[in-house]
């Protein structure tokens, strides 16, 4: 990434679809200390367009099959795949990334809901203090895997993946979890012997109509679940306590920008 030009402050889009690449990616991007930027392939050529031009962002990192949807730009773009033997190549050492607190980590953005969509920039310091804490409240260890539900536009999936990667724990990709029943979420969580499930508020429940219609089991190797973002019902919780026997732990959290904010401020690493 350095060889390109990814120094810390330097904006870096990754555009890439729910795989091992996108988890690459990102990586590349903290491990040079330059700033990730996630965009959603999904998004129209509009939003994409607008989203590089008001990050004001130096490199684009794609996949190949997806650059026809990416606007005419004159950004340096890697294609993951194309330049794959290129990348490969280059030194396997750790980058020597000379960054401060106060440099930005990422920049996430609103969903435009409201008008259009506003970007939140999170330092350096706010950000791996949350994931310090974060791993540390969810008790994360090498042991555990982490299932990645959230989409990669969603700040929520930098608490899935960074602190998986902090405690060398290993994190599960699905392409498109959203899309999927509860039941087969429940599935595939135990297929791949997930130990940590992490969705939206919205979506537990629908998880908790699928134990008390169906009485579904809750996963053997379940030990924690976690939602964020808005608060859950205190009869949804109460139910969870009652169908594990308390033996299989609940975190709700709020936003993860918010939760960064409140870190800096109340706790150093």
């Amino acid at each position: 990434m350095q060889a390109y030009g990814v120094v810390p402050e330097v904006r870096v889009a990754l555009c890439v679809e729910r795989s091992i690449e996108a988890l690459i990616g990102l990586l590349g991007i903290f491990k040079a200390g330059g700033v990730y930027v996630p965009l959603d392939p999904a998004y129209p050529p509009e939003r994409l367009r607008f989203l590089l031009e008001d990050t004001q962002a130096s490199v684009l990192i794609t996949q190949l099959h997806l650059l026809d949807r990416i606007p005419q730009t004159d950004l340096v773009v890697l294609s993951l795949d194309r330049n794959q033997p290129h990348l490969v190549d280059k030194q396997e050492s750790e980058p020597a990334a000379q960054f401060e607190p106060a440099h930005l980590a990422y920049i996430i953005y609103t969903s435009g809901s409201t008008g259009y969509p506003k970007g939140v920039m999170v330092q350096q310091e706010a950000f791996v203090n949350h994931i310090i804490a974060f791993a540390e409240q969810c008790g994360l260890t090498s042991q555990d895997r982490i299932l990645c539900f959230h989409s990669l536009s969603f700040d929520a999936s930098l608490e899935e993946i960074c602190a998986a990667f902090a405690c060398s724990a290993a994190v599960a990709i699905h392409p498109l979890p959203l899309h999927l029943s509860p039941e087969h979420l429940l599935s595939l969580g135990e297929r791949l012997g997930v130990t940590v499930l992490m969705t939206s508020p919205a979506y537990w429940k629908q998880v908790m109509n699928v134990f008390y219609i169906s009485r579904w089991l809750v996963p053997s190797t379940i030990r924690l679940g976690v939602t964020g973002g808005e608060h859950l019902a205190v009869k949804t919780l109460q139910y969870w306590m009652q169908l594990t026997g308390q033996q299989v732990s609940f975190i709700n959290l709020g936003g993860a920008h918010r939760l960064c904010n409140e870190i800096a401020r109340g706790k150093r690493a």
